[in-house]
């Protein structure tokens, strides 16, 4: 396994979640947020919008993708990597809470 796909498969397992503070605007199928202290506004298209909202800290990246697949009659397979790049661009754009560190593994 690459280091590469080593690190997609740890992300997969992540919960993403919002930050606190985003004010989020629907329009129409798709969906506008502002951070307040970024003082900086964001335009999700709709499939950005479905991973935004599932973003909650309860579900992992691959469970988010299965609820996706499931809504969009698709592959989560085939969405996982899509949903990986939003949720690290999401995390990139301080929109999600940074990443917490595993837990340490048991001897």
């Amino acid at each position: 396994m690459s280091i590469r796909d080593r690190e997609a498969s740890e992300m997969a397992n992540t919960r993403p979640q919002r930050l606190d503070g985003i004010e989020e605007n629907n329009l129409w199928d798709e969906m506008v947020l502002y951070s307040p202290a970024r003082e900086m506004a964001f335009s999700l298209n709709p499939s950005a919008k479905g991973i935004w909202e599932l973003c909650d800290g309860r579900r992992t990246v691959l469970e988010i993708a299965r609820e996706l697949g499931r809504r969009f009659d698709g592959s989560d397979t085939e969405m996982l990597s899509d949903i990986l790049e939003a949720v690290s661009h999401l995390r990139e754009l301080g929109l999600l809470k940074p990443e917490e560190a595993p837990p340490p593994k048991s001897a």
